[in-house]
């Protein structure tokens, strides 16, 4: 071998060196960032737990809960007896009794009492636990359409959004429902335009599980199939198959849901229907044109009202620079190009499902309680993705990560404890918008009872955990005394309309003590009118089965529209009722026991 020979193996060896030592530094760096995003998302996964599990405790426990939550627990309790008494058997026959609520949640917290017992407050293992699924579906979701980057951004927004924390804080369908139309995002992005059978069959799963995490959620659906079928369309090669695959997961997904909603469809339906485009949806506001202008800003106001304005300026921040980036991409490619980039990008189906849900949340005065938690992490996701593409360099990213830790702290810190200073609502009036919540550190039990007409505004807890205890001490004692004046097991017909003191308040407590249920009903004054005939025609009809009555004096505290108390009272002497007892609620309103004169069969 010469000198140059020698010299050129030499010079060849050490490039290679070379290569080895700068593939190893680069995978070394891409370890370390893996970990450093790894790390960050357990932590924020852990303080998300830590600081709500720690609220509830304070906050909720032995404290009153609202109607739905009554009721869920009730359903949840429900379950965890069939499944202790009869067996597997006996568990799926509870969950399949005719109901209008989805079972979900409510089956996830009866296998949570059989690890803690018939402990109610235990049932909020499933929505805490829920949220912290968001926040890593919200990183899941971040990185399938961005980076690690944009995954951990959204999960931190996720985190701190207040409708996230506070629904995190209730027994309530918000999280869960949250969770199941995330993944359901998510599938579809990890599918590879389905052609994965695995994430395929994922999509097929969490599509059908969606309506029974939440039945309203049956109206976000479409938008999720116009992004599957779009998803599966777009590239030609094996079309046919990849759509075959996305038939098949819709099959499946129609054998999830079917196995709750074939029995309980109809009422699901009319339920449905009815709060959200019927009658009883003008409870939630007067009804308008479906999209016009007027509806749009009634979803802008209810979408920052439950969010707060710091995330929903960023949301709305971030869909403005997404659309710029969307601009700046059709002037420098032109308009077919970037329709094309758009239609194979993993950012459409996030954008379509957000698009569709809005949609169908416009279309219906009844904006609800959470409804628009199940597109928070996706929004999030948008926000991130935008901003870490507008400008690629250093110093924009870390500008938005400034932002978006500042923001997550101004909406976290309030949140962490009723008795800080900053837990007092700060609002203000904005355009569109209205009076809108900047930060405030109620959660969904506070500010219930607030609307309800107990303590004030600036009032953390309208419902001392003293009285708290004795609302429930009353829904207990009622419970006793109704079986022991009208059977375990009576139908009770409630004249009045309580926030605290109710037909789910009643029936949780009677559940508890008993282990049945009473077959009550409760006036609704949008279907009776406010008269005496309109609520005789109920006591006769609806309630005709009645073995006892419950009344009260006044309508303090109570749903609106509120029932006339003197009007009721007449309307039950004529329908054949008598008093029979009488004693106070915490609040010094009187409750009235009413019996039938001529007694049904039914009735003990």
């Amino acid at each position: 071998m010469n000198v140059r020979q020698h010299a050129d193996s030499t010079d060849t060896l050490d490039s290679a060196r070379r290569l080895e030592a700068e593939i190893s530094q680069s995978n070394a760096i891409c370890l370390n960032r893996k970990r450093f995003y790894t790390i960050a998302l357990a932590l924020v996964v852990m303080l998300f737990v830590a600081v709500n599990a720690r609220w509830i405790w304070l906050y909720r426990h032995g404290g009153v809960y609202d109607i739905d939550e009554s009721g869920y627990l009730t359903l949840a309790l429900f379950d965890y007896a069939g499944l202790i008494k009869h067996g597997i058997l006996g568990w799926i026959s509870a969950i399949e009794m005719p109901s209008i609520q989805a079972p979900l949640t409510t089956t996830l917290a009866s296998l949570v009492f059989v690890v803690t017992g018939a402990h109610v407050i235990a049932g909020f293992v499933v929505t805490v636990a829920a949220g912290a699924g968001c926040v890593v579906a919200a990183y899941a979701l971040g990185c399938s359409v961005g980076s690690r980057g944009v995954g951990l951004a959204a999960a931190i927004l996720t985190a701190s959004c207040p409708v996230i924390v506070n629904y995190a804080r209730s027994f309530q369908f918000s999280t869960v429902a949250t969770l199941m139309a995330t993944l359901t995002v998510i599938a579809i992005l990890r599918s590879r335009q389905f052609r994965s059978i695995g994430w395929s069959l994922l999509f097929g799963i969490f599509l059908g599980l969606m309506p029974l995490a939440r039945t309203m959620l049956i109206s976000f659906i479409p938008g999720i199939v116009v992004a599957a079928v779009i998803v599966a369309s777009v590239d030609s090669g094996q079309r046919l198959r990849r759509l075959f695959t996305l038939v098949t997961s819709g099959f499946i997904a129609v054998l999830v849901s079917a196995i709750w909603l074939i029995p309980n469809g109809p009422l699901v339906a009319h339920y449905l229907l009815s709060y959200g485009y019927g009658v009883q949806a003008k409870e939630y506001g007067p009804q308008v044109s479906k999209f016009g202008l007027v509806a749009w800003q009634d979803t802008a106001q209810a979408f920052s009202s439950q969010i707060y304005i710091p995330h929903f300026l960023l949301i709305i921040l971030g869909m403005m620079v997404l659309s710029a980036i969307l601009l700046r991409s059709a002037v420098q490619w032109g308009l077919i190009s970037t329709l094309r980039r758009v239609t194979v990008s993993q950012i459409l189906p996030v954008v379509i499902f957000v698009a569709g849900a809005l949609a169908a949340l416009t279309s219906s005065g009844n904006k609800g309680t959470g409804f628009f938690a199940p597109i928070i992490p996706a929004c999030m996701v948008l926000t991130a993705w935008a901003f870490w593409h507008v400008h690629k360099s250093r110093v924009s990213r870390a500008g938005f990560a400034i932002v978006m830790i500042a923001i997550a702290v101004i909406a976290v810190v309030p949140l962490l404890d009723l008795h800080t200073v900053f837990a007092p609502e700060w609002s203000k009036n904005f355009p569109i918008l209205g009076g809108t919540t900047i930060t405030n550190g109620k959660g969904t039990i506070q500010t219930y009872e607030m609307v309800a007409g107990y303590g004030t505004r600036d009032t953390m807890e309208p419902i001392s955990s003293a009285d708290g205890k004795a609302w429930n001490n009353l829904s207990g004692w009622t419970a006793d005394l109704l079986t022991q004046k009208a059977g375990q097991k009576s139908d009770v017909a409630y004249g009045f309309r309580s926030v605290l003191y109710n037909v789910n308040t009643i029936n949780l407590q009677q559940f508890l003590r008993h282990g049945t249920v009473f077959s009550g009903r409760m006036i609704e004054p949008t279907l009776t009118g406010k008269s005496v005939s309109g609520y005789l025609g109920w006591l006769q009809q609806q309630a005709s089965d009645a073995c006892a009555l419950l009344t009260s004096n006044r309508v303090r505290g109570d749903f609106a529209p509120e029932v006339d108390p003197v009007m009721m009272q007449i309307a039950a002497r004529q329908a054949g009722f008598i008093p029979i007892q009488q004693w106070p609620a915490p609040d010094g309103q009187l409750i009235s026991l009413w019996k039938r004169r001529m007694r049904p069969l039914a009735c003990p």
